[in-house]
């Protein structure tokens, strides 16, 4: 799936940086693979590179020339503003609704300029489940756990506005 994201459409689109999860070190190896075939210098902050969060951090705010960011779920902390950046690539949904919500939340927050996105995608295979259907529907019964416990009557629908298709996924490179 990580193979199909128009990246450089993307990442050309914004004003600012942008900013690309995961929750798979993989998935995020393939990515860092793409992003250097069409020439962007990207830092990761994943697998072993995270011991060095800070640093990478610091350069992809201040060096104009490092742009995307990539990450998975767990090894960017929720401490970490990036308000250098006003898009966001979802190449899968995390597990829980409030990873999902802080992930967001760290490019809309105080000191954002500019108007945020957040691309999700999703694997179209009609109706044959997939990881990424499997991940909705754990986020979907996360968001649905979270209700009850809080007694709250919130839809715990993933709209339409939180998924992009990407059709060409159901594909047998997949």
């Amino acid at each position: 799936m990580a193979g199909m994201i128009p990246y450089e459409e993307i990442i050309q689109s914004t004003e600012k940086k942008t900013v690309i999860f995961s929750s798979y070190v993989e998935t995020l190896d393939t990515c860092a693979d793409i992003l250097s075939d069409i020439g962007y210098e990207y830092i990761g902050v994943y697998g072993n590179s995270t011991s060095n969060l800070t640093e990478a951090v610091s350069k992809f705010e201040k060096n104009e020339s490092v742009n995307p960011l990539i990450a998975t779920y767990a090894s960017l902390s929720t401490a970490v503003p990036l308000v250098m950046a006003d898009t966001m690539i979802l190449i899968n949904p995390p597990f829980r609704d409030y990873v999902l919500q802080q992930t967001i939340a760290r490019i809309h927050r105080i000191g954002a300029d500019t108007q945020i996105r957040v691309f999700h995608f999703t694997m179209d295979t009609d109706k044959e489940p997939n990881i990424a259907s499997r991940n909705l529907d754990i986020l979907k019964w996360s968001r649905e756990q979270v209700a009850q416990i809080l007694d709250i009557s919130e839809s715990t629908e993933i709209t339409e506005e939180e998924t992009i298709a990407v059709e060409e996924l159901a594909t047998e490179e997949i």
